[in-house]
């Protein structure tokens, strides 16, 4: 079912996209780049967060789509806590 596919398709999105600043701001060395960046992919995994969490609830009653939901909300989480603490 398409709809069941579609947070994946989105981590995989958000996920490149995210290499994709961490390449573009690699050579950027100030502290405020590196906040601007920061806080960009703090809110790039926020939205990848919330795409986990409704693959959860849409995905819960069927074993075969839920195989990889909560190792990624596992590290989802686990990346803002880096940010924040």
């Amino acid at each position: 079912m398409l709809l069941h596919a579609l947070d994946e398709y989105a981590i995989v999105t958000l996920a490149i996209i995210v290499l994709i600043l961490i390449a573009v701001w690699r050579k950027k060395a100030s502290l405020q780049e590196l906040r601007k960046q920061h806080n960009i992919i703090a809110v790039i995994f926020v939205v990848a967060l919330i795409f986990k969490l409704y693959a959860i609830t849409a995905e819960m009653g069927d074993p075969a789509d839920f195989g990889d939901e909560i190792q990624v909300l596992i590290t989802l989480i686990l990346a803002l806590l880096n940010r924040f603490l």
